[in-house]
């Protein structure tokens, strides 16, 4: 069995007390009972708290800040202080706030113009290893223009090797080595969101906030908060369905091997069917079935809202495909 890891009496629970920025974990010491091993910190945490973390790192990434070390950005540290919360327990004053400084900071789009680029770059990387046998160990890296890259190892000693290889020649790059047994693709960019820079539920979470704030705003004839909800609502749906689209574009152009390039297209279109059936079935809960001076008012006021949306979704889909041309 070997030495079992025992906790040491230092640790710090986050859980129990929340640092004022709204970091949530419990981090433990353990080391071997015999005191010979090395002290390894283990830190624990729920999904939400992990999801919350690592876009608490990506923020930094890509505005180039140390909210994670310094908390010194006022409203990008206000909007993520507000997020750490939860949508569901966040107050009707402070889900306004949190949606306004999520549009004054153009959070959305720009990590969606980071997340196309590298879904698509360490997606062609991913084809390659995918097929390799007893992969196990991976390694995964972010420059410091947020490029990342990932590749896989079979054994420990050669990924450890690696890792220090890559440390020692990019110390100003994130790098982690992860062990995870026949990974699967979502599974990594889910997990390792911070350093993928593929996919983070932020936006899914956002989305649903989105849509519940419609039916309540649609219900109760309140134009105005319709309006913006919808608004922010359209603009998700469209950032992600072009991220499909973009990756889908992509895959045309990439050598790889036929079986491969095949799963990757059936992966894209299942999130893009997921995407589809969302909105189909939320358009479905805010139809007008009894037409009175406010619902005339949403009804005109969505198709203005969606046309809008989906132009500028043309034009960038066309500026997309005409640098990317598939040959």
């Amino acid at each position: 069995m070997g030495n079992k890891l025992h906790i040491k009496s230092d640790r710090n629970d986050y859980i129990a007390k929340p640092k004022d920025d709204g970091y949530k974990s419990l981090h433990l010491i353990v080391q071997t009972k015999d005191l010979e091993s090395r002290p390894i910190e283990i830190q624990l945490r729920c999904e939400k708290d992990h999801n919350w973390a690592t876009l608490v790192e990506i923020t930094d990434l890509i505005y180039n800040t140390r909210i994670k070390e310094l908390g010194n950005e006022k409203e990008l540290g206000r909007m993520l202080l507000l997020l750490s919360q939860g949508f569901d327990n966040l107050e009707t004053k402070e889900l306004i706030e949190l949606i306004n400084l999520i549009d004054s900071t153009d959070f959305i789009k720009k990590i969606n113009s980071v997340f196309v680029s590298n879904s698509i770059n360490i997606r062609k990387q991913w084809s390659q290893i995918e097929g390799r046998k007893n992969k196990s160990f991976y390694l995964i890296e972010v420059d410091k223009n947020n490029n990342s890259f990932i590749n896989s190892y079979e054994n420990f000693n050669e990924a450890e090797k690696a890792y220090f290889n890559r440390f020692k020649k990019n110390r100003e790059h994130n790098i982690v080595l992860t062990h995870i047994p026949n990974a699967k693709f979502e599974q990594i960019s889910k997990a390792y969101s911070n350093y993928t820079l593929t996919y983070h539920d932020f936006f899914n979470d956002l989305s649903s906030k989105c849509k519940e704030l419609v039916k309540i705003s649609f219900a109760g004839n309140q134009v105005t908060n319709f309006k913006r909800y919808f608004s922010l609502y359209a603009f998700i749906y469209f950032e992600l369905t072009k991220l499909q689209i973009y990756e889908f574009i992509s895959m045309k152009k990439t050598n790889c091997k036929k079986m491969k390039s095949a799963e990757w297209e059936k992966d894209i279109q299942k999130r893009l069917d997921r995407i589809e059936t969302s909105r189909s079935e939320f358009f479905n809960q805010i139809k007008v079935s009894k037409l009175n001076f406010y619902h005339i008012q949403i009804m005109f006021a969505r198709k203005k809202i969606w046309r809008k949306n989906l132009d500028i979704a043309k034009k960038d889909l066309a500026s997309f495909v005409s640098e990317n041309e598939v040959k």
